[in-house]
C-alpha cells in the first residue's frame, strides 16, 4: 500500500508564516520531498515561488542559485513560471497537513520530477535528518 503522503506532493498552506521571518501570514505553495504514513512523521518541504526573472534560469536544476526552475506547464496548477527554493527546508508533521483546515494538497508531481528536484538539493543546505528522509524516500 502506498504511503499517505508521497514524495513530490505539492500543497498550499493558506496561513504559512513568512519565510522572511516577518510575522505576516499568507498562502504559500510547498513541495514535500519524502514519504510519510504516521501522524507524527516529519515531511521535508521547500517553498515554491513565482519566478520574476525566468530568462536568467535554465529549466530544471540551477544548483548555483539553489533553485529548481519550473517553466509553465511543469505543474498543473501553475499560472506563472515557478521556482522551488532549495536554500532552506521547512518541516511539517503529516498530522498538520491532514487535520489543518488551512492546508490543501494540489497535485503530486511525477517520480522523475521529484528525483530531479532531489538531485538539485545541496545536502549541506538542510539538516542531516531532513536529507536522510528525502534520500530514503527517493532511492
Amino acid at each position: 500500500m502506498p504511503p499517505l503522503f508521497l514524495p513530490g506532493t505539492i500543497f498550499i498552506d493558506h496561513k504559512a508564516a513568512a519565510i522572511t521571518g516577518i510575522a505576516e501570514q499568507k498562502a504559500k505553495y510547498f513541495i514535500g520531498m519524502n514519504a510519510a504514513d504516521d501522524d507524527e512523521d516529519r515531511i521535508v518541504c521547500f517553498v515554491l515561488s513565482t519566478e520574476n526573472n525566468p530568462e536568467k534560469l535554465k529549466p530544471g536544476c540551477n544548483k548555483d542559485r539553489a533553485k529548481f526552475f519550473s517553466p509553465m506547464g511543469t505543474f498543473k496548477f501553475q499560472t506563472r513560471p515557478t521556482s522551488v527554493m532549495l536554500h532552506r527546508a521547512a518541516y511539517y508533521h503529516l498530522r498538520e497537513i491532514i487535520e489543518s483546515g488551512t492546508i490543501n494538497t494540489v497535485e503530486t508531481v511525477s517520480d522523475m520530477i521529484a528525483r530531479q528536484i532531489r538531485n538539485c538539493i545541496d545536502k549541506n543546505d538542510i539538516e542531516e535528518f531532513g536529507w536522510e528522509l528525502i534520500r530514503d524516500s527517493l532511492r
